[in-house]
């Protein structure tokens, strides 16, 4: 690459090797971030015994576990099949292998396929959902569970009566809307709109091009700060407008028209700076009416934004020290300044 008759190889030049090794972080970094997302999303199978955790492992649906016990009235063996159901949100009874008929154990042949096999009973498909299990080690039942090949057998170690629980490692999905529910009522920061269908896939590309962004310049340092600032506070503004409705009554499902303005004059006014980066550079200090106007329409939008997501004490501050600039020439002692 030449310049001004100069020859310049950019992967010879000490600035061309930083940017190679920018560029192998960089890719290092995606990488790492993917393989990460994929092993912290995978489901966890979680078994505990008396408040004991005893098993911890990834699973698949389809992965297998079983239960073995003594009928308590009966007294004779009953053992059932089950496996992690598509989406891994539950599990689903597939089989139940008994000797005897009575309480508690399958009668109706029409739940699945009835076989006898020497002396034990089968009833397979029966499709039986659970979300989770819940047992208890009771006396004489010889309760053993058997999960991914591997058996423990609870009544060797625990007392009757102690609860056992195969479940998730992340929480249901009652769960989920009653921690969500909390948190909307006590952090300001968390009552953000709950969109469907393409309006979440748009304001989810967004926030995706706003870190893809961030990334990227982080790395590469390709633009000049004010640049930069302007970006970051265009897509920012957009998210906020996009995510936090303007009043706490209006719907959490359907996106306002006063919303979608302002996300739109969110994305605006910093988008001036970029259009007219190099006129505001070469006139600096020389402020025209436009300027003045796309200023103050950005303040607001920054205030409105602070006071959706943070609330009314941080538009205070904004306010009190906006008003302290320009009462400046009007204070007492170290606190005067000549104003804007």
């Amino acid at each position: 690459m030449t310049f001004g008759g100069g020859c310049c190889t950019l992967c010879d030049s000490p600035f061309g090797k930083v940017s190679v090794l920018q560029k192998e972080f960089l890719l290092c970094g995606i990488g790492v971030f993917f393989a990460l997302w994929q092993v912290l999303t995978l489901p966890c199978l979680v078994l505990r015994a008396g408040g004991e955790r005893l098993y911890l492992g990834e699973v698949a649906a389809g992965f297998p576990l079983s239960l073995r016990f003594i009928h308590s009235v009966q007294k004779t063996p009953v053992e059932e099949f089950l496996a992690v159901e598509e989406g891994c949100r539950g599990f689903v009874l597939n089989a139940t292998k008994y000797q005897s008929f009575g309480v508690g154990l399958p009668f109706d042949r029409t739940e699945g396929e009835f076989q006898q096999e020497g002396d034990y009973y089968w009833l397979r498909g029966q499709q039986r959902a659970y979300e989770r299990l819940d047992l208890r080690t009771g006396v004489g039942t010889e309760l053993t569970l058997n999960v991914g090949g591997r058996s423990f057998p609870l009544y060797e170690r625990y007392a009757p009566g102690t609860l056992v629980t195969v479940g998730w490692l992340y929480m249901n999905e009652h769960d989920a809307k009653t921690a969500n529910a909390v948190l909307k009522e006590f952090d300001k920061e968390s009552d953000t709109m709950e969109y469907t269908g393409l309006m979440k896939k748009i304001v989810a590309f967004i926030a995706i091009c706003f870190s893809v962004f961030q990334l990227y310049t982080a790395t590469f340092g390709v633009l000049d700060a004010q640049l930069q600032r302007g970006v970051h506070l265009g897509f920012g503004l957009t998210l906020v407008f996009l995510l936090y409705p303007t009043r706490k009554s209006w719907s959490r499902h359907k996106l306002h028209p006063l919303d979608l303005v302002l996300a739109i004059l969110g994305a605006a006014a910093p988008a001036y700076i970029i259009y007219e980066y190099q006129h505001l550079v070469l006139r600096a200090g020389l402020v025209s009416d436009t300027d003045l106007i796309v200023g103050a329409i950005g303040i607001l939008l920054v205030i409105e934004a602070a006071r959706r997501v943070v609330g009314l004490p941080m538009v205070c501050v904004v306010l009190a020290f906006l008003a302290y600039a320009f009462a400046g020439p009007y204070m007492p002692g170290v606190l005067a300044h000549r104003g804007l």
